[in-house]
């Protein structure tokens, strides 16, 4: 069972360093309007989740309708053969 379980965390391992340093976007989501405009593609998912942070940050700067949040969404990006 222990093999089971290192090659699962292996096969995870593999897909989050993948995930990593994909494209993604990131979606402003209004509780009522849903998903809106995006910003992007950034180079990575870290980028990509500094910019949302920084993004919500300046768009519920002082406002006082309900505010909105960010959601960081991977591009699919086919691999290179």
């Amino acid at each position: 069972m222990t093999g089971i379980t290192r090659l699962l965390s292996r096969l995870d391992a593999l897909a989050l360093a993948d995930d990593e340093y994909a494209p993604h976007v990131v979606l402003v989501v209004d509780e009522k309007l849903g998903p809106g405009p995006a910003a992007g593609p950034f180079d990575g998912a870290l980028p990509a989740l500094v910019a949302a942070e920084r993004l919500e940050a300046a768009l519920n700067d002082g406002s006082l309708d309900e505010p909105v949040r960010t959601q960081v969404v991977r591009l699919f990006s086919p691999r290179r053969r």
